[in-house]
């Protein structure tokens, strides 16, 4: 077991520091700015552990799943874990290194861990191009629950989610839930993850084996990382694939302001994207 000292808090992307109407103590958030040992087993805690995985051996980089753990959750984790001072995404003159973007994702879980979001629910995401959509999207499916990404402006009375979520820092992060907020018991890392987009006037588009795939096949950079501008929204199966891409590859998200245009085929561009 890997002991870490706390530090002091991230300021996040957006401004947001904590759940609504919670102030965030130092020593709720641990650090792991430390390397770590491939092997080594990490306590994925805040400010109680919550998830445990065990770290890819140098060995095998891409050597399939850990036990029965999902490898795109696994290899996301080792990523944002890893990535230290190097920045994961930037925009305008705000930015969020790799420390920061896995500190805030350890916020989000704890989050949603205490809104009893939990294994077998779907949990609905809108709010825009900012690093907590794709946060919130890992962090939920860490809590075993199924991902639905909701573009701004489309309905969400007919998702039959049982939590909305949004990444905008000006309004609340839960929008909506189901009212249970049971404290649940820690759960195993999902076998899988399955992320749903819902597109203009068509069936949702499903992505479960397309991570697996991209965790699979996605080598991190050496160097400096590049820097990848994003155009298309996270909500869209395009945005959505390239900043996870992004993100395996210990890139650098570039966000745009906006889309120049709708994005109307949610499968036009394959991995070369």
């Amino acid at each position: 077991m890997v002991t870490r000292s706390p530090s002091a808090p991230p300021q996040a992307f957006g401004g947001r520091t904590g759940p609504p109407g919670q102030t965030m103590r130092e020593s709720d958030i641990g650090s792991l700015s430390d390397p770590a040992v491939p092997g080594d087993t990490i306590p994925f805690t805040f400010p109680d552990v919550v998830m445990i995985w065990s770290r890819i051996p140098d060995s095998a980089p891409n050597g399939g799943n850990v036990g029965d753990s999902s490898l795109f959750l696994t290899r996301i984790l080792d990523v944002l874990c890893d990535g230290g001072d190097k920045i994961a995404f930037a925009h305008r003159s705000r930015s969020m290194s790799y420390r920061e973007t896995f500190d805030t994702l350890r916020r989000l879980h704890a989050t949603l861990k205490s809104e009893g979001i939990s294994p077998g629910q779907t949990v609905a995401i809108t709010g825009g191009n900012m690093p907590e959509t794709i946060l919130l999207q890992i962090a939920a499916q860490l809590r075993g629950a199924r991902v639905i990404h909701v573009e701004n402006g489309m309905p969400l009375d007919d998702l039959q989610a049982d939590h909305v979520l949004s990444s905008d820092p000006d309004g609340p992060l839960l929008l909506a839930g189901n009212g249970a907020k049971t404290s649940h018991a820690d759960i195993v890392m999902p076998g899988k993850v399955e992320t749903l987009f819902a597109v203009e006037n068509g069936a949702p588009v499903r992505y479960d084996e397309t991570y697996e795939e991209l965790a699979r096949t996605i080598e991190p950079h050496a160097g400096e990382p590049e820097r990848i501008l994003l155009i298309a929204p996270m909500s869209h199966p395009i945005g959505n694939r390239i900043t996870v891409k992004a993100l395996l590859a210990g890139d650098t998200v570039v966000l745009h302001e906006r889309t120049r245009e709708p994005l109307q085929s949610a499968s036009a561009q394959g991995p070369g994207e």
